[in-house]
């Protein structure tokens, strides 16, 4: 049985290897050159700046003119003429009248991107899924990038000194490991107190609920509180997928299950949210942008509204009906909770969890017997604590902004950051500390140790996040996203929302971060879609493009074994890594493609109102899951050498 596990961890290596070799062809035949990448590189950083820049079409025969030349007030002086340097260090842009200067300072510099800038983040996908060990495998992945990067000898100084130490230093990513430190210690007391398991004794009433109806309830109650929980990614996946998994190994939901709806529902739901950490950056970013939306009132009456700006918020309400993909995710993931269907590696994960519940049922049951007095609350308070804790810091630390609580919360947001995470998630701690304490189901130091032991728990949980973070270090320094933001440069037309979904897509799953891929992507795809609206094209297309980057983005984060949230669901819903991506994939690819097809590809086609996509994206996603779903009940997987679904 070892040496047939062992050579077909060899065959997934080698069709992995084969695939990373594959993907490299491809982008090195098919792919956009290097100047391209660095020319509309170029012009989102000159898009970025305060002056009104003009570059010399001749010298970059390959820019966008709408991405090298900003519109902006007459406030800003007047334009400035520019051109191109292309050398072997990459691009330079500087002014006319300084370029004749060699050493003079450029407006804007980018390296030279290449294929040889996916080899980081093709390798991660190739070693996480090939190896089954996701740490072992993004930790050689970043290794490998950081010596192609800068070379065989100077490669393992590089990835130590310029990569895992200011990864390790980075205040944010301490920050990050702390709130997840501290929601496992608290939900590790409140599972050792008992209060998880009387929750679940509630939801699932022991005697007049069977296996069938708690583990839907368990499923339902766990999408609902994802719904819920909208105002941050980061507390939505630790806290949905601490709290509900005692809850889900009670009831027979597999982990990885629990982990998809986790997952699902995060950053597509604080994405969206019209309250969320994800809102001021989002509105900051469209903001920037406006002027090439116009005024989206006078546009919606045929006008094509040049003269005003809609504001940044204005934009991102406009952008909502146009979110296809996290609408598609979100409604896939609540049929699939509600009816039990599932399919592909999924399927698979949740049979042997059928094969194995009795005993793990009988485990849970065991582990909770000895938590006598325990009430539900003393596991719903640690985990409200949180919710209203950084609720109320946010709201007292925006006090002083204008304009009702919807502004201070995210003013106070902004300023706060993951900090407030972290103090809701320590007074969380000592809440379920405390608790157990006054009932008695745990002394002072019991439950000290019990929150010890959820610290201990994440150390391969800790590798795995410092590995991801490192990676998007080296993707950044090899030019990873620049690269693959030239794929968008030649779309027009309606084929413009797609390609920019797509694009976001992929440079989101190679990079693991939605953020960035937004922040790099919007500056290109807003100015093209602008020129198209000005030329007489569909306002549709501008906004379902802009819609499409930051669904894109999701899209790819879900995707992506580097993802900090991909991490997260699987660390909190206590899913080995791996096997969250590989059972998570096909949901998430089966609602890009009705996203891509429904959403972006017809509504542009057609120019159809965004909403006319609605009713046949979820008549196409009950299809799928009733037409090619089934319940892991029914059939399960023979025993014959099956791994725990755990």
């Amino acid at each position: 049985m070892k040496n047939k596990a062992l050579t077909q961890r060899a065959r997934t290596l080698g069709l992995s290897a084969l695939g990373v070799a594959l993907a490299l062809l491809a982008f090195q035949w098919l792919g956009p050159a290097p100047q391209r990448a660095a020319d509309l590189a170029g012009a989102r950083a000159i898009g970025a700046t305060a002056a009104r820049v003009v570059v010399d079409q001749a010298t970059c025969p390959e820019t966008a003119r709408a991405s090298m030349e900003k519109r902006t007030g007459a406030d800003l002086g007047p334009a400035v003429p520019a051109r191109c340097i292309w050398g072997a260090n990459g691009l330079r842009v500087q002014a006319l009248a300084a370029a004749d200067a060699g050493d003079s300072p450029a407006l804007i510099a980018v390296p030279r991107p290449g294929p040889s800038s996916l080899v980081g983040p093709l390798l991660a996908v190739a070693l996480v899924l090939g190896l089954g060990r996701p740490a072992l495998g993004l930790l050689l992945a970043v290794i490998g990038a950081s010596l192609v990067l800068v070379g065989p000898i100077d490669g393992m100084r590089h990835s130590v000194v310029e990569v895992f130490a200011p990864t390790l230093a980075s205040r944010d990513n301490q920050l990050v490991l702390l709130f997840t430190a501290t929601m496992l210690g608290m939900v590790q007391v409140a599972v050792a107190g008992g209060g998880f398991a009387a929750l679940a004794r509630r939801i699932s009433g022991d005697a007049g609920v069977d296996r069938a109806k708690a583990a839907r309830r368990t499923r339902m109650s766990t999408w609902l509180l994802g719904l819920g929980i909208f105002f941050d990614d980061y507390a939505n996946a630790l806290v949905v997928g601490s709290s509900m998994r005692p809850l889900a190994d009670r009831t027979g939901v597999s982990r990885a299950k629990l982990a998809f709806l986790v997952d699902a529902t995060s950053a597509a739901v604080a994405g969206m949210a019209i309250v969320s950490t994800w809102v001021g950056f989002e509105v900051g970013l469209l903001g920037d942008l406006s002027i090439h939306f116009g005024d989206l009132t006078g546009a919606a009456a045929g006008e094509t509204g040049e003269a005003a700006a809609s504001s940044g918020y204005a934009i991102f309400l406009a952008l909502v009906p146009y979110r296809f993909y996290c609408f598609s995710i979100l409604a896939l993931a609540g049929l699939i909770a509600w009816s039990g269907r599932d399919f592909g590696p999924m399927l698979r994960a949740e049979r042997r969890m059928v094969l194995e519940d009795g005993d793990q049922g009988a485990a849970a049951a065991a582990a909770d017997s000895g938590a006598e007095g325990a009430h539900w609350l003393d596991a719903v308070l640690p985990v409200g604590s949180v919710l209203a804790g950084v609720i109320g810091i946010d709201l007292w630390l925006g006090r002083a902004a204008e304009g009702g609580a919807l502004a201070r919360f995210i003013a106070g947001a902004e300023a706060g950051g993951l900090a407030t995470l972290c103090a809701a998630g320590l007074f969380g701690s000592v809440l379920a500390i405390s608790l157990a304490r006054m009932r008695g189901t745990l002394t002072i130091g019991a439950a000290s140790r019990a929150w010890a032991r959820g610290i201990v728990s994440m150390g391969p949980i800790f590798v795995i996040l410092v590995a991801a973070m490192s990676m998007r270090v080296v993707t950044e320094a090899a030019g990873t996203p620049v690269y693959l933001a030239a794929l968008v440069g030649s779309a027009s037309g309606p084929w413009l929302p797609v390609v920019s979904f797509l694009t976001a897509g992929l440079v989101a799953f190679l990079t693991g971060s939605s953020w960035a891929t937004m922040g790099i992507l919007l500056p290109i795809v807003v100015p093209l879609g602008g020129a198209l609206v000005a030329g007489g094209g569909h306002i549709g297309w501008l906004l379902a493009a802009a819609a499409g980057v930051l669904d894109g983005a999701i899209f790819g984060d879900h995707c992506s074994p580097i993802s900090d949230t991909t991490v997260m669901s699987s660390a909190a819903s206590g899913c080995p890594h791996d096997e969250h991506v590989r059972t998570q994939l096909p949901y998430a690819l089966a609602a890009m493609l009705v996203a891509a097809l429904v959403g972006y590809v017809a509504t542009a086609w057609l120019e159809w109102p965004a909403w006319t996509a609605w009713p046949a994206t979820l008549g196409l996603l009950v299809a799928l899951v009733y037409g090619f779903g089934r319940v892991a009940a029914d059939q399960p997987d023979p025993v014959d050498g099956r791994e725990s679904a755990r």
